[in-house]
């Protein structure tokens, strides 16, 4: 399933109903923005399974869940 929006993917991640993780990173300073998460109520571990970088900058991270 995809998920996408910061609180949707926090609600999702409190109830632990979320394995894998892939975040994009974007060589863009904006300065003052929104959290990508909100606040949940225990830290979620995770594992970095793996990196992919592009010609363009931006950054790949997927991870899974301890």
């Amino acid at each position: 399933m995809y998920l996408d929006g910061g609180q949707v993917i926090s609600d999702f991640m409190a109830e632990g109903l979320v394995d894998d993780l892939l975040l994009i990173r974007v060589p863009i300073l904006m300065g003052d923005g929104l959290p990508l998460f909100h606040d949940m109520s225990h830290p979620t571990r995770l594992r970095l399974d793996g990196v992919e970088a592009f010609a363009s900058g931006m950054v790949s991270l997927a991870y899974s869940r301890r």
